[in-house]
């Protein structure tokens, strides 16, 4: 008889922390659309910029440029894969894919625990439109690389 008010309980439970995790990835897109628009960090020559697709995905590059020649250059994106909000890193070699790990209406912090640099990617929003990008190795503080992005005019 124990067994049987026991089985509901743990039911119960499990929903509860199901329905706790699944939150995590529930983000609407239009709590992202802050991120949009185009910016330089002018202490790196660092260009990013990014538009919203269609109603689910934004699309964005990041290049450093030094004089007229473009240094580095990636293809950004952020969709969903498999209901999971994801930050796609696409250069010429390889796509790196990161997971929203929180989302706090201001930031958004995406990791990947098995790539070797960076593990984990944040987006800050500031005063003024302005955003704090950062790349870094949680467990490696001297890592980090912090990227001052104001909007372009």
């Amino acid at each position: 008889m124990k067994s049987k008010s026991f089985a509901p309980s743990v039911l119960l439970i499990l929903i509860f922390i199901s329905c706790s995790v699944s939150k995590q990835n529930d983000t609407d897109i239009s709590k992202l659309h802050w991120i949009s628009g185009n910016y330089i960090d002018t202490t790196k020559n660092f260009f990013e910029y990014w538009t919203l697709s269609g109603d689910s995905q934004f699309n964005g590059k990041g290049y450093t440029v030094k004089a007229s020649d473009t240094l580095f250059m990636e293809d950004l994106s952020i969709k969903k894969i498999e209901g999971k909000w994801c930050y796609i890193v696409k250069t010429s070699e390889v796509e790196t894919i990161f997971r929203l790990n929180g989302e706090t209406g201001d930031s958004l912090v995406f990791e990947n625990e098995e790539n070797d640099f960076p593990k984990r990617i944040i987006y800050t929003r500031k005063e003024n439109k302005k955003i704090l990008a950062s790349i870094d190795n949680p467990d490696d503080p001297k890592s980090r690389i912090d990227f001052n992005l104001i909007p372009q005019k």
